[in-house]
């Protein structure tokens, strides 16, 4: 008898939203980011100004200490499958 086994893993989609959305905020403001992924239970946050947040969580607070635009990044994963996303926010005086 021959046995064959398939892995299930679903597959990980990453989502997050930015609570002050991508414009109208100021330097120093305390920015709420929190991941809306699915299938995920790892999370390493790149706010795109050289600060990170390995295995933040769901849920990071970060601020931004110049104008400026910035690329924020997360990397949402399991323990099979991976997915990232980036957005882009806009920083102001």
């Amino acid at each position: 008898a021959v046995i064959i086994t398939a892995s299930c893993t679903k597959t990980t989609i990453a989502c997050f939203t930015i609570d002050k959305g991508s414009t109208n905020t100021k330097v120093n403001e305390e920015i709420q980011f929190s991941s809306c992924s699915t299938n995920a239970d790892s999370f390493d946050w790149e706010f795109g100004d050289g600060e990170t947040a390995q295995g933040g969580g769901t849920t990071v607070k970060h601020k931004y200490t110049k104008a400026g635009t910035y690329n924020v990044k997360l990397h949402a994963a399991n323990k099979d499958k991976s997915d990232e996303i980036t957005k882009s926010l806009t920083i102001t005086q």
